[in-house]
């Protein structure tokens, strides 16, 4: 052996067939990679007193060197091409989901709003649109001018809550419309997380509850005009009931006076 390979100068014995026969002398450097050997680079004399020399294990290590490269670009070319295949299915499945949670956002009957962290729209549905009565363009990448004055103290607490972590479940609050109308509206909203964690936004869902709102103050309305009614006749069959007791004890006393009357005579 000399310097990692073999030098064999004399006739192999063996039990590898009448093929191997003829070979005189056989030189073989190992491959190796992380400590192992990854397989052997070989040359053979068949002539009879052909030898290798030193110049020719020099030469047969560089070419075992090349192929230990050769070897390794191979297993790093499949080893990219796996990661490849891998990423393209993952990122297929990042898309796959990202439609789904589209076509959600998209056919909510719901107004639904995405902030980024500076309270910037990066997204709203077509029922926001609807809803409020502006276009996407006019309100992606800018602050929605949309709070009414009075509802921004409740606005302000909602969202440090929000920012804190905690998710606003049917917060009751009003919203203004383009044309000026105001709506009330049922709040709810949550942290966005990027892929490290880490907060990316927030996401907002309003529900016009306006009719709900008008039809409760118009049954609260009915109910206050009810129990005004039966305060009123309440009163009245009160003061219809002194009266009649009134008039029950002036009979009676008149009744007294004429059966007294009638004694006398």
């Amino acid at each position: 052996a000399e310097e990692g390979g073999f030098v064999h100068r004399h006739r192999l014995g063996h039990g590898g067939g009448q093929a191997l026969d003829d070979l005189r002398c056989v030189m073989g450097i190992p491959i190796k990679m992380e400590n192992r050997v990854r397989g052997v680079i070989g040359l053979a004399h068949v002539a009879q007193g052909r030898y290798f020399e030193q110049g020719d294990i020099d030469l047969l290590e560089r070419f075992a060197a090349l192929a230990l490269l050769a070897i390794e670009k191979a297993e790093l070319y499949t080893k990219v091409r796996r990661e490849l295949a891998e990423r393209k299915k993952a990122e297929a499945r990042i898309r796959e989901s990202e439609l789904r949670y589209r076509n959600f956002l998209e056919s909510s009957p719901d107004p639904i709003v995405v902030y980024s962290m500076q309270g910037e729209a990066t997204y709203v549905n077509p029922a926001f649109e609807n809803t409020f009565g502006v276009t996407r363009q006019e309100v992606l990448g800018r602050r929605i001018d949309f709070v009414p004055e009075e509802a921004w103290p409740e606005t302000r607490i909602a969202i440090k809550a929000m920012l804190s972590g905690e998710k606003i479940n049917l917060f009751e609050t009003q919203r203004l419309t383009r044309d000026g109308r105001t709506l009330d509206v049922q709040l709810s909203s949550c942290l966005l997380m990027d892929n490290e964690g880490r907060p990316a936004g927030n996401i907002v869902t309003l529900r016009d509850i306006t009719a709900q709102k008008r039809a409760e103050r118009a049954l609260r309305n009915y109910q206050d005009q009810l129990e005004n009614l039966v305060q009123e006749r309440t009163a009245e069959l009160a003061r219809a009931n002194h009266e009649l007791a009134q008039q029950v004890d002036e009979r009676k006393r008149a009744e007294k006076t004429l059966l007294k009357r009638e004694r006398e005579l």
